[in-house]
């Protein structure tokens, strides 16, 4: 788990109903385990690829 995940499990309340949206992120990555440690966050993922 990124520095970065830790940081906002740490710093946001467990507790609320928050709004997460993960920019450009691959696959597994920040929004996957803020959405396991925190199931009652709504938590979005945009990711952007590039056609081949």
């Amino acid at each position: 788990m990124e520095k970065v995940v830790e940081w906002v499990l740490d710093s946001m309340p467990a507790d609320k109903e928050l709004k997460v949206l993960d920019l450009g992120t691959a696959e597994r990555g920040n929004w996957y385990y803020l959405a396991l440690e925190r199931p009652s966050w709504q938590v979005t993922l945009v990711t952007f690829r590039r056609p081949p």
